[in-house]
């Protein structure tokens, strides 16, 4: 099995059990993950990961699902928990960037 995919699965489980669960140092581990994530992206898909990290930060897509009777929140908790994920993924692929662009 692929370490990046195993990497991006368990971020995915982590942003689903936050929304039902308060995790100890739950900001850093997304963070962590996210930068792992970003890591093992391929240069291809910078521009979708910048733009699903741009659309869950900043569109409010994140929120979006509020309004939804019962499980709402939790989506938005959810979507909310990946935008830090991706956001912290797309750090690591634009320092990549810079550094793949400097080097002779």
């Amino acid at each position: 099995m692929d370490v990046g995919k195993t990497i991006k699965q368990v971020a995915a489980v982590v942003a689903l059990v936050s929304a039902f669960a308060a995790l100890p140092q739950e900001a850093l581990i997304l963070c962590v993950l996210g930068l792992a994530v970003g890591y093992y992206m391929s240069e291809g898909d910078t521009v979708r990961v910048l733009v699903i990290a741009a659309a869950l930060n900043v569109g409010g897509v994140a929120g979006g699902a509020d309004a939804i009777p019962t499980i709402g929140p939790m989506i938005g908790d959810i979507l909310g928990a990946m935008g830090a994920v991706y956001t912290a993924a797309a750090v690591t692929m634009i320092v990549m960037g810079v550094v793949n662009r400097l080097k002779p």
